[in-house]
């Protein structure tokens, strides 16, 4: 079927694109392959904060001691915790599942490939034609030397968003956003956290005075939390009781898990043909 603009990638970029492209006239077509919203909506800015929300009334019972007010350690169904992150999400999906038909946008559940100028293959079958293609594919968790997501002791962001269980000992490579975002949120789990970042600050990619970062930093070690600046992890063992992460310097720490948090790369796959 032709449309006048084809959209690969149905998250923030590409369905505001598509509605937008609708209001104002066009016959859009979006192509998406997994749920519409994305990372954000799906496995990232929203489940993170649910899940921050969530573990905050862990944060609040502890602090409540200072007052005279004492509460029993939580229990932690994290299946049910998990499930009802979803539940967040799902509602903000569906709402921006009913935004793209009130707005008469075609969806395309299927992965898309542009296989020639104007054409679009789909991972469904058939294809897609139309006079323009507007790119929104998004981005997938970067993996480092030494590190694999193939071993299921080394996490991505989506792992560390849907866990079976809450670890004892978690190691977060990465001091960003992203790693310290989760690294609070285990924390409050109950979850022995250290976070490794081979950059002199935490949050290195962010323009912060120092007083914000020493004010982070001070946060997160009152919760707990091990941060080690200028520590580059190298590798990593399994052994008898987890794992071992081993840093550029020789240094060990074992742990249940590895969370890599160090950045994400574009899923421009298949699209180098386009120059």
């Amino acid at each position: 079927m032709k449309y006048d603009v084809a959209i690969i990638g149905g998250g923030p970029g590409g369905y505001v694109a598509a509605i937008r492209m609708a209001q104002l006239g066009l016959h859009p077509v979006l192509i998406e392959q997994d749920r519409v919203g994305g990372v954000c909506l799906n496995r990232g800015c929203v489940p993170t904060k649910a899940l921050y929300a969530a573990t905050e009334l862990i944060s609040r019972a502890a602090r409540a001691e200072k007052f005279g007010v004492k509460f029993a350690p939580p229990t932690i169904a994290i299946d049910r915790l998990v499930a009802w992150k979803d539940e967040v999400a799902g509602k903000l999906v569906a709402g921006v599942e009913q935004l793209l038909h009130a707005n008469g946008v075609t969806v395309v559940r299927a992965a898309g490939t542009i296989t020639a100028a104007g054409e679009i293959a789909l991972s469904s079958g058939g294809a897609v034609e139309a006079a323009k293609i507007v790119l929104a594919v998004g981005s997938s968790p970067v993996e480092i030397p030494g590190f694999s997501y193939a071993d299921q002791a080394v996490w991505s962001s989506d792992d560390a968003l849907s866990p079976n269980t809450v670890p004892r000992r978690l190691v977060v490579i990465g001091g960003g956003v992203i790693g310290l975002e989760l690294a609070t949120i285990y924390a409050r789990l109950g979850t022995k956290v250290v976070v490794l970042e081979m950059m002199p600050t935490i949050l290195p990619g962010l323009d912060l005075d120092r007083r914000i970062r020493a004010r982070v930093a001070a946060g997160l070690k009152k919760q707990g939390i091990e941060v080690r600046v200028q520590t580059a992890a190298a590798s990593h063992e399994t052994t008898g009781d987890g794992v071992v992460v081993r840093t550029q310097d020789g240094e060990e720490f074992p742990a249940d898990y590895v969370l890599l948090a160090v950045g994400r790369r574009p899923n421009s796959a298949g699209l180098d043909k386009l120059g």
